[in-house]
């Protein structure tokens, strides 16, 4: 992993609605960078271009978080996560990184990272996750280690823990299981003369448990394939009428009516990619 020296430990802030943006090639060269992004990384736009993309890493970053990183954006997914980037006079800053393979005829041509400002909290975090696998790395025992962004722990108990970590449709059809099973087991206990009554009520579960997830859970998996999609690129044909059909079944729903923000930022970022649709700016 490269080593970026020196680092003074002197912290450059990020103003709260900037947006640096960079798109990489398949090997990681910088092939694009907006300007709020050159004007932080501290360098000028002749430096960054063509350069790996690995010119900006912090030395304080584990190599696990990259391992994760590279890994889902390959299998052709976002990953989301807090990095800690060095400029080029050995100041760092933070950034909540959003990284998003560019996709052409169904494969990947490229990156895009489109980072932001994150919260004070969030730093916090990172930096106690950053020093504890830096720690464990050198001992040769790393337990903590990213999944899809997320922070899972390699041992025993954080297997079983992911083990039961159940999506929503899951834990509605295992709610339907367990009434099916209680309910058979009164129905034994009382002689089966609670059966008929009984039936009823596992069908009307099956419907609801089913309408549930039709009105719910289905049009959240519809969401994120489409929002990946634009992140990706794909605006046209195929990919524009699924955006309209999604969108057709996502406005029935007002309880997921937040979400869309995050899909509008989205489009606004590909359709215009030099753009900073956080803060305005170019």
């Amino acid at each position: 992993m490269r080593n970026n020296l020196p680092v003074t430990g002197r912290g450059f802030p990020l103003e709260p609605d900037q947006t640096l943006v960079s798109t990489t090639d398949l090997k990681g060269r910088i092939t694009y960078c907006n300007p709020a992004f050159i004007r932080v990384s501290g360098y000028s736009r002749e430096e960054l271009m063509g350069q790996p993309h690995n010119l900006v890493r912090h030395p304080d970053m584990p190599e696990e978080a990259f391992r994760d990183m590279w890994q889902n954006i390959a299998s052709g997914q976002p990953w989301l996560g807090v990095v800690k980037n060095r400029r080029k006079n050995g100041d760092h800053y933070w950034v909540l990184a959003n990284v998003t393979p560019l996709m052409k005829d169904g494969r990947p041509i490229g990156y895009m990272s489109v980072r932001t400002c994150p919260q004070p909290a969030q730093v916090d975090a990172a930096q106690a996750l950053y020093a504890t696998m830096r720690d464990e790395a050198r001992a040769g025992v790393l337990l903590h280690r990213r999944q899809a962004g997320r922070v899972v722990r390699d041992n025993l108990v954080g297997r079983l823990r992911r083990l039961f970590e159940w999506s929503i449709g899951r834990q509605l059809y295992a709610v339907l299981l367990l009434v099916s099973l209680l309910g058979f087991c009164a129905g034994r206990a009382d002689g089966g003369a609670a059966m008929p009554a009984l039936g009823a009520v596992l069908l009307a579960a099956a419907a609801a448990a089913a309408h549930l997830h039709r009105r719910a859970v289905a049009p959240l998996h519809q969401l994120l394939g489409f929002a990946n999609r634009m992140a990706a690129g794909d605006q046209c044909g195929r990919g524009s009428r699924a955006c309209r059909a999604g969108w057709a079944a996502f406005s029935a729903e007002p309880a997921l009516w937040r979400v869309a923000p995050v899909i509008c930022s989205i489009e606004a970022a590909v359709s215009s990619p030099n753009a900073c649709p956080a803060s305005g700016r170019t």
